[in-house]
């Protein structure tokens, strides 16, 4: 219970923001790169220590959505640096806890190329 109402206080659901493709959850990876979908495969694989990665995927999809809902403003692209750099911690993070055992390797590249994946989406918003 403790988890769901920490994952409802973390959700952008009715924050009159405008969750885009990049933090929608649509599809799958690789073709429909997102943050949502990243953070809840991350919370499906019960990564020990794994919730801070939910966590800063879900700042991630605050921000995307935040610049989405700024659309034309020249801070939209603030916005979408802080989401970059937030799924640069994200991978930082996913290598520590590999490194500490706490996932195999397999799991851990599929994380980091997905993460890479919407980071290059993301980075592309900032132009």
């Amino acid at each position: 219970a403790e988890q769901t109402i920490d994952t409802a206080r973390r959700s952008i659901h009715g924050s009159q923001l405008t969750c885009g493709p990049l933090c929608s959850d649509e599809r799958q990876f690789p073709s429909h790169p997102s943050s949502t979908l990243l953070a809840k495969q991350t919370a499906y694989l019960l990564i020990r220590g794994g919730d801070d990665l939910v966590k800063i995927m879900d700042r991630v999809t605050l921000r995307v959505a935040e610049g989405y809902t700024l659309g034309a403003d020249p801070k939209a692209r603030a916005k979408f640096a802080d989401a970059a750099a937030g799924i640069d911690d994200y991978v930082a993070r996913t290598k520590q806890l590999c490194a500490r055992g706490n996932m195999p390797t397999e799991t851990e590249a599929l994380l980091v190329n997905q993460a890479a994946t919407l980071r290059q989406a993301v980075s592309a918003l900032t132009r």
